[in-house]
């Protein structure tokens, strides 16, 4: 949905390095909420993400309901730009909001907001990633134990791959369990 979004409002997806983007070179989150197809989420579903996917397959809304409730969420808590991030990073009310949005309770999608915004501390434990430690570890393994032990195999592996960080573990595991 991330990719769609770039690609209908025709900004880039990919940043040229880590440092964060000017404010100038970014969409606020208010100029987002405002846009006309956010006041209803069947037309940003079908213009801005080509999707009708929901966050669950019981009860879910459209992940593009979702996707206005989280920006709406982060307005709400002075979040406008990347640069603004850090205000919420250890916002308990901030999480809990998120996870009240329906289909966000597991907090994966958080963790997956917070390496989208530039953290190479998180990971997204989805099934694809999962199954990553729990092939390793040959038992289950629960999503919020994904990211300290995705975290732990870095500083592990850290003499070798000093440039190792969980959000390229995350993108390798994921490609790995993707061909396996």
């Amino acid at each position: 949905m991330v990719a769609r979004f770039c690609e209908f409002t025709r900004q880039c997806r990919i940043r040229p390095s880590t440092a964060l983007p000017p404010i100038s070179e970014q969409e606020s989150i208010s100029a987002f909420c405002e846009r006309p197809e956010q006041t209803d989420p069947e037309q940003m579903a079908a213009k801005a993400y080509g999707s009708r996917q929901r966050t669950s397959t019981k009860n879910g809304i459209l992940k593009a309901d979702a996707v206005g409730r989280f920006a709406h969420c982060l307005h709400a808590h002075g979040v406008d730009f990347f640069q603004d991030v850090p205000r919420v990073a250890d916002s308990a009310q901030f999480e809990a909001d998120i996870r009240a949005i329906p289909g966000q309770g597991s907090g994966i999608s958080l963790q997956y907001f917070w390496m989208l915004a530039g953290s190479d501390d998180f990971i997204k434990p989805d099934r694809m990633v999962l199954r990553f430690p729990q092939s390793a570890l040959s038992r289950s393994v629960a999503v919020r134990e994904a990211g300290s032990l995705m975290r732990a195999a870095c500083r592990q592996l850290a003499g070798k791959y000093p440039q190792l960080t969980p959000r390229i573990l995350d993108h390798e595991a994921w490609k790995y369990q993707r061909e396996a």
